[in-house]
């Protein structure tokens, strides 16, 4: 299979990632014309894949395992503790199931009026205020519209807690 793979040149195309961000694999298999390709990532050989097959490889719990799988760091920081990420096998059937049954058209588009909502509420605050850390405003914009989507109320005194959960 390898021998068919396309193979990007080069020693190292971890700049090239860091620039492109996400569209870096997108890009690469535009340009080869193939859902899945080798190259060089930190040094190390890396395949990437993409499309409705490389999605069902990759979902397929006897070929990945999720839990340990990710640096610490990036559990802490983007997944979470026990995010749905981190989970195998059964917990993990129930946490996707759970989230998926979310996801329906009506409730996804509740969900960006609300955080719509949110960015305008704040950008009229914004405008009376002499400085604004963006970073931080942004945390609060995305976990009140999670919060509020979901029904959970969060009290205007511990909303700053919860932003560094």
């Amino acid at each position: 299979m390898s021998a068919s793979m396309p193979h990007e040149d080069g020693i190292d195309h971890t700049i090239s990632l860091m620039r492109e961000g996400y569209l870096y694999i997108l890009n690469r298999r535009r340009s080869f014309n193939c859902d899945v390709f080798e190259t060089r990532l930190l040094g190390k050989k890396a395949i990437c894949m993409g499309g409705k097959e490389a999605a069902e490889i990759f979902y397929d719990p006897e070929k990945f395992q999720r839990e340990g799988s990710a640096p610490h760091r990036l559990v802490e920081t983007l997944f979470g503790k026990k995010g749905i990420q981190t989970l195998d096998g059964e917990h993990h059937r129930r946490r996707k199931e759970m989230f998926m049954a979310l996801m329906s058209p009506t409730n996804i588009k509740g969900l960006a009026d609300l955080v719509k909502e949110e960015w305008i509420s704040a950008a009229k605050k914004w405008e009376q205020m002499d400085e604004i850390v963006f970073y931080e405003e942004v945390q609060k914009i995305l976990s009140t519209s999670a919060c509020r989507w979901a029904g959970v109320t969060v009290p205007e005194n511990e909303s700053k807690i919860f932003l560094m959960i």
